[in-house]
């Protein structure tokens, strides 16, 4: 995936991404092309039950998020759960005081309330297209987030 959007430079990039149902590692040099990503905030089970997935252990409620919203989108994803190693504290130290840049870095923001239902899905799919528009990449690229939030939120 491409996209015409220059992210800033100054801001940190996502260590991972889940693309195809994959987690792929992201170069942090910012010279390399920008992958396209829709960071998803959500609020974690009260008692999350644990998985092993792509050789990390990630919770059943991440897994499930990104399984729904993946069908819906071309875009690669961002999950807390899934992309900042659990178990890993040293990554976690890395990547938790980056989490402002990674939100700030996404092509979109999606926050769900409790669980995600069908209407969530359906609201990432019309973003998904919006953010496909020539219109909406001509704002982007210029620098226009606050167009591209009222393209994308309907004014």
């Amino acid at each position: 995936m491409t996209t015409s959007r220059r992210p800033n430079d100054t801001c940190a990039r996502p260590r991972n991404l889940i693309n195809d149902e994959k987690l792929i590692d992201i170069p942090q040099d910012p010279h390399t092309s920008h992958i396209p990503y829709i960071a998803v905030s959500y609020t974690w089970d009260q008692h999350p039950v644990f998985v092993q997935w792509s050789g990390r252990r990630i919770t059943t409620q991440a897994l499930a998020i990104a399984s729904r919203l993946a069908a819906r989108t071309r875009y690669a994803l961002w999950l807390d759960a899934i992309c900042i190693p659990q178990d890993d504290e040293q990554a976690k130290e890395q990547e938790l005081p980056k989490m402002a840049d990674i939100y700030r870095g996404a092509e979109a923001v999606v926050c769900l309330v409790d669980d995600i239902d069908t209407q969530a899905c359906e609201t990432v799919q019309y973003g998904a297209r919006i953010m496909d528009t020539a219109v909406y990449r001509d704002m982007a690229s210029a620098g226009d987030i606050h167009g591209c939030y009222l393209s994308a939120s309907g004014g």
